[in-house]
């Protein structure tokens, strides 16, 4: 799927990035509700247009903030191997299927 990377895009804030690399399986991570990681992705997953207002630019184009809606959220699972897998989203029902899909968090 088009959109996931390790990186925010360069002119969103930036947030701090839990690599692979600077985990480890003794990491503590927070533990949050199925619910409660639904209901803090569902702006960010958001494709609603409402609100958006189109400003013409300087060089003739036209831009519009997204006001942190249209991206995309990288979910990662730990499977009964012990392995982690990562899996792309873009909308809030594909989170809540692979979150009811693989148990998510209790």
């Amino acid at each position: 799927m088009v959109g996931c990377s390790a990186q925010p895009a360069a002119s969103e804030p930036s947030e701090p990035v839990n690599t692979p690399e600077a985990l480890s399986e003794s990491t503590p991570l927070p533990r949050v509700s199925n619910d409660e990681l639904l209901q803090r992705l569902a702006p960010r997953l958001s494709k609603s247009q409402d609100g958006l207002v189109w400003r013409k630019r300087k060089d003739g184009g036209y831009g519009v903030r997204l006001e942190g809606r249209f991206s995309h959220a990288t979910l990662a699972q730990r499977g009964p191997d012990g392995r982690i897998t990562t899996t792309c989203v873009d909308d809030v029902r594909q989170a809540e299927q692979l979150l009811k899909a693989g148990g998510g968090a209790p």
